[in-house]
């Protein structure tokens, strides 16, 4: 448990989670300049934005929906196997 806390809180996991986001802002960006010709009113800059962060919102929870169910049951299997393995221990004494 307190390698998983240290590795939640480690700078490595807030600039993995933080490159993406960046990425996918600065490329939102660019395809609004690209589309306008270079003229970009501020409105095309937003509304890029706009969608690469729902596209970002709609990854991640695509992403959670696939990882929370292997998380929940391999964390199941853990407590199982240690309850198991206290039970048995105190079954031998």
């Amino acid at each position: 448990m307190k390698k998983i806390k240290e590795f939640v809180q480690s700078v490595e996991l807030k600039v993995a989670v933080a490159a993406p986001v960046v990425c996918a802002a600065v490329m939102g960006g660019a395809s609004a300049v690209g589309e306008t010709g270079g003229s970009a009113s501020s409105s095309a800059v937003i509304s890029a934005f706009e969608t690469g962060f729902q596209q970002i919102k709609s990854d991640a929870f695509a992403i959670i929906a696939v990882a929370v169910p292997v998380a929940v049951s391999i964390a199941a299997v853990i407590f199982i196997s240690k309850k198991a393995m206290s039970w048995f221990k105190g079954m031998a004494k």
